[in-house]
C-alpha cells in the first residue's frame, strides 16, 4: 500500500503554522530515514493533514493575445472624404506615433518638437543598438465610424517603419479618459461610458432648461417668422380670390344727403309729437314733488283686517228648491250649522 506525502503543523502555538521540513522536497516520505529525521526535528505534532497525490496542472495562460485595434476615421484639412483605417492601441507606448505616409495622404501640417525624441528599436540587428531621432509631430483628431464619439486633439509624433498607420499610446488614452480592460477587450471612455472597440449609440441627453432671456429671444424670432408666413399666405390667398370680388359702386352724394334729410325730419316730428303728449297730460308727466311738499289731506282710508278675530260664514237655513232636488238625487244634505273659517 502506497503512502502519500503529508504535511505537519506545529502545535506549540495557538495559531497553527506550516512546518517546513528539512528534506529538499519539503514533504515526509515513506522511508525510515525520513521518519527518523522528522521525529527529531518536530516534537509531537498535534495535527497531521493528508495531502492528495501531486497531479501535473495544465497550463491555462495563453502564449499570445491579439492586439487591440480600433477602426476609426480621420478627416483632412483639405476637405476630402474621411479616411478609414485600423489603429493600434498600445498602453505600453509613452507617445502617439503616426507614419509619414499617412501624414502626407491627409495633408497635415508638420510641427517641430520642443525637444527631439530619441527612441531605440526593440528588435536590434545583431548586438548593435539602432536609435532613431524623432523631431516632428502633427495634431490629430479621430472619429468613430458612425460619428458617435470624437476624440480630443492629440499630438502624434512622426516615426518611420511603423507596424500600424497610427499607434495610440498613453497620451491618447489619458487625454481622452479611456480605461482598457484587457480581459474583456474593451476601451471605455469613463466620462461618457462609450466603448470605442464595441460602439453602441449612447442614449439621448435630456434637453437643458432654457434661460428666460433665451426663451424670449426665440419667441421674438418665431413671431417674426409667423408674421412673414402670414403675409405670404394672405398674398397668395388674395391672388386666388381676386377675380371673385364684386364691383363696389361709388358713393351717391345726392341719395346720401336726401336720406340724411329724411332722417332729421322724422326725428323732429317725433320730438314735436312727444312734446304735445307731455303737454296734454302734464299732470301725469309732472315730476314728483319732495316729501315735504306732498299734500297732507287724506282722500281715502284703507282699514286692514284684524287677524285676531275669527270669521264665521252664516249659511242660509232655507235651501233653494233646485238645490234640494239635487241633494235628493245625490243623497246629500245641506248643512244647517254655520261654517267656521279662520
Amino acid at each position: 500500500m502506497a503512502v502519500h506525502p503529508v504535511a505537519a503543523v506545529l502545535g506549540s502555538s495557538q495559531q497553527p503554522v506550516a512546518y517546513m521540513l528539512t528534506n529538499h522536497l519539503s514533504v515526509i516520505k515513506s522511508t525510515s530515514a525520513d521518519y527518523s529525521m522528522s521525529s527529531t526535528a518536530v516534537s509531537s505534532p498535534t495535527v497531521i493533514a493528508a495531502v492528495a497525490p501531486t497531479v501535473p496542472i495544465s497550463v491555462s495562460a495563453p502564449f499570445r493575445v491579439p492586439h487591440l485595434f480600433w477602426r476609426c476615421s480621420v478627416s483632412s484639412p483639405t476637405g476630402s472624404f474621411p479616411l478609414t483605417f485600423d489603429t493600434l492601441i498600445d498602453d505600453g507606448s509613452h507617445t502617439v506615433l503616426i507614419c509619414e505616409e499617412l501624414v502626407d495622404t491627409l495633408g497635415l501640417r508638420h510641427h517641430l518638437l520642443p525637444n527631439p525624441e530619441e527612441v531605440e528599436l526593440a528588435m536590434q540587428t545583431g548586438k548593435k543598438k539602432v536609435i532613431v531621432k524623432l523631431t516632428e509631430y502633427v495634431k490629430l483628431q479621430l472619429y468613430n465610424l458612425n460619428s458617435w464619439w470624437t476624440s480630443k486633439t492629440v499630438c502624434a509624433i512622426l516615426a518611420p517603419g511603423l507596424c500600424s498607420p497610427i499607434i495610440l499610446g498613453l497620451p491618447f488614452l489619458s487625454h481622452n479618459h479611456i480605461v482598457i480592460d484587457h480581459h474583456a477587450r474593451t476601451a471605455i471612455d469613463k466620462t461618457t461610458g462609450f466603448d470605442i472597440l464595441h460602439p453602441v449609440p449612447l442614449p439621448p441627453l435630456a434637453p437643458l432648461k432654457k434661460k428666460l432671456k433665451e426663451f424670449f429671444s426665440e419667441l421674438q424670432q418665431d413671431h417674426k417668422l409667423l408674421v412673414a408666413e402670414l403675409n405670404m399666405v394672405c398674398a397668395e390667398r388674395l391672388c386666388k380670390i381676386h377675380c371673385t370680388f364684386e364691383t363696389v359702386k361709388g358713393i351717391d352724394m345726392v341719395a346720401a344727403v336726401w336720406e340724411r334729410i329724411e332722417g332729421l325730419v322724422a326725428t323732429a316730428q317725433l320730438q314735436a309729437r312727444g312734446a304735445n303728449i307731455m303737454k296734454e297730460y302734464h299732470d301725469v308727466f309732472e315730476p314728483i314733488p319732495h316729501l315735504d311738499e306732498l299734500p297732507t289731506n287724506v282722500y281715502c282710508q284703507i282699514q286692514l283686517k284684524d287677524a285676531s278675530k275669527n270669521a264665521f260664514l252664516q249659511l242660509p237655513t232655507e235651501v233653494p228648491r233646485g238645490m234640494a232636488d239635487a241633494n235628493k238625487t245625490t243623497s246629500r244634505c245641506w248643512p244647517n250649522t254655520p261654517f267656521r273659517t279662520n
